[in-house]
């Protein structure tokens, strides 16, 4: 399920709202969530740098997907991003006043725990130098 992304993107002429909602009508729910974080992820990757904002309003429209859809992306941002910058969009995307506090420090978390097998401990303290000042606590583990 994970690995058809592609696939719906494409029947859903990369309209991403579409795409989420057709991965809605999966009915398992560990099949629905494993679409969602292949479909989110790769989206981020044909997207690039687009409207963040629309995203995470696509996302929040489908409540039960919505957090997998919103780290599914910030995923992918970092999957995809610049090679050294990976979290640029990411640290981006998780910043946006569209997110509760809740929802960016689950985000940031996500995108951390990801960037964290990628870089040494010294490279880790310079990623958190660009991550907002009230979510740097969560630096503390690196």
């Amino acid at each position: 399920y994970e690995e058809m992304n592609t696939l719906v993107l494409r029947i859903k002429d990369y309209n991403f709202a579409q795409a989420v909602e057709y991965i809605t009508t999966i009915k398992e729910n560990i099949y629905r969530q494993s679409a969602m974080k292949g479909l989110a992820s790769f989206y981020a990757f044909s997207a690039g740098k687009k409207d963040f904002n629309r995203v995470l309003s696509i996302c929040a429209q489908f409540k039960n997907e919505k957090k997998s859809c919103i780290y599914s992306f910030a995923l992918g941002l970092v999957e995809h991003g610049i090679p050294k910058k990976e979290f640029d969009n990411a640290f981006i995307f998780c910043g946006s006043d569209q997110l509760n506090q809740s929802n960016a420090a689950e985000c940031f978390q996500q995108v951390l725990n990801s960037v964290a097998f990628l870089y040494t401990k010294d490279k880790m303290a310079i990623v958190c130098r660009n991550i907002k000042k009230e979510y740097q606590y969560l630096c503390a583990i690196f």
